[in-house]
C-alpha cells in the first residue's frame, strides 16, 4: 500500500510540475498576443489566463504524456523504478494507473464542454455576446441535426428580420427555410411566406408556421445555442473513444515502464518517438475533419492501439 501512495505521489508531482510548465509557457505567449489588444491591462490578465485554461483543458493528452516521461524520467534517477518493477508486474501496474487512466479517459472525451465553460467567461468578460442582432440555435437528435439563423434580431421592438433554417441529415443538407415575414408575440416565433427547398425543389408555403414556441429562453447575450437531445445517452462512438482512449494511456504508461528502457544507459528516445506518433495520430482522429468516418476512424484507432499495447505487454 505504501509502494502505491508512492507511486501516486511521484506521479501527482510529475502531472503537477508538467502542468505548471506548460501553464507558464503558454501564458507567455497569450500574454504577449493580447498586448497588442485595446483594453485595460488588467483584463488583459484575464484573458490570457483565460486562453491559457481553454487551451490546456483541450490537450490533457499531451499533458499526461508530459507527465508519463517525467515520472519515468524521475523515478529513473534514483533507480525508484527498479523497485516498483521488481514488486509490481505489467498486470498489478495496470491496476495501479487504472485510476488515473480512467479519469484522463472521461477528461479526454469531455475536454469540449470543459473548454467551453472558460469560453464563455471568455466571452462575456469580452463582451462579444452583447448587443448582437444574430442568433444561431443548433439543434441535434436521432433524426439528424437542425441549425437555425435568427437576423435583425431587436426584443425591445419584438422585432425580427429574417429566418433561415437547415436540416442536415447524413452530413448534407436536406431541408431549407427562408422566411422575412416574422412576428414575435408573447415569445412564441412564427414565420409567414416560407420559402422552402426540399427534394431538389422550392416552394413557397401560405400557411403560417411556428418556429419558435418559447423565444424567452433564448433571451440573454449568447451568440450560439446548442440543444442536444437525450444529453444523458451513451452513444457507442463514445464509448468507443472513451475505451480507445484508455488503451492509449495504458500504452503511454507500458510503453516507457518497459524493461528494456529501465537502466539509466538506455535514452528514452524511442519510446518518446512511439507514443509521439500515437498521441499524434489520437489528436487527428479526433478533429472534426474526420467525423464523417468518425465511427470507422474510432474502430482503427482502437485496434491499433491494442495491438500496439499487447506489444510491448507481451515482451514485458
Amino acid at each position: 500500500m505504501k509502494l502505491i501512495k508512492f507511486i501516486y505521489t511521484k506521479f501527482f508531482i510529475s502531472f503537477l510540475l508538467s502542468v505548471s510548465v506548460s501553464f507558464f509557457i503558454f501564458y507567455v505567449f497569450s500574454l504577449l498576443g493580447n498586448l497588442g489588444e485595446n483594453i485595460i491591462f488588467s483584463k488583459i490578465l484575464i484573458i490570457s489566463l483565460l486562453n491559457v485554461l481553454e487551451i490546456m483543458t483541450l490537450i490533457p493528452s499531451f499533458l499526461i504524456f508530459l507527465s508519463v516521461i517525467l515520472f519515468l524520467i524521475v523515478l529513473k534517477g534514483n533507480n525508484e523504478i527498479l523497485i516498483i518493477k521488481e514488486y509490481f508486474n505489467s498486470l498489478k501496474l495496470i491496476l495501479v494507473f487504472f485510476p488515473i487512466v480512467l479519469m484522463s479517459s472521461y477528461i479526454e472525451i469531455n475536454k469540449e464542454k470543459f473548454s467551453s465553460i472558460f469560453t464563455n467567461f471568455k466571452n462575456e468578460i469580452m463582451g462579444f455576446d452583447q448587443n448582437l442582432d444574430v442568433k444561431i440555435i443548433i439543434d441535434k437528435n436521432s433524426n439528424g441535426k437542425s441549425i437555425l439563423v435568427l437576423k435583425g434580431i431587436d426584443l425591445a421592438e419584438s422585432k425580427i428580420n429574417k429566418i433561415q433554417r437547415y436540416t442536415i441529415k447524413d452530413n448534407r443538407i436536406s431541408v431549407g427555410e427562408f422566411s422575412d415575414d416574422l412576428s414575435l408575440f408573447e415569445g412564441k416565433l412564427v414565420a409567414n411566406n416560407i420559402i422552402k427547398y426540399f427534394n431538389e425543389e422550392i416552394t413557397r408555403l401560405n400557411n403560417p408556421i411556428t418556429i419558435i414556441k418559447d423565444f424567452d429562453k433564448y433571451d440573454n447575450q449568447k451568440f450560439v445555442y446548442k440543444n442536444f437531445e437525450s444529453k444523458n445517452e451513451i452513444k457507442l462512438n463514445d464509448f468507443i473513444r472513451f475505451f480507445y482512449f484508455m488503451i492509449f494511456f495504458w500504452c503511454l504508461i507500458t510503453i516507457f515502464l518497459n524493461r528494456e528502457y529501465l537502466d539509466k544507459k538506455k535514452n528514452l528516445f524511442i519510446p518518446f518517438v512511439v507514443s509521439l506518433v500515437l498521441l499524434v495520430y489520437s489528436l487527428i482522429i479526433g478533429t472534426s475533419s474526420m467525423t464523417e468516418y468518425n465511427h470507422l476512424f474510432s474502430i482503427l484507432t482502437l485496434s491499433i492501439f491494442i495491438l500496439v499495447f499487447i506489444k510491448y505487454y507481451k515482451y514485458e
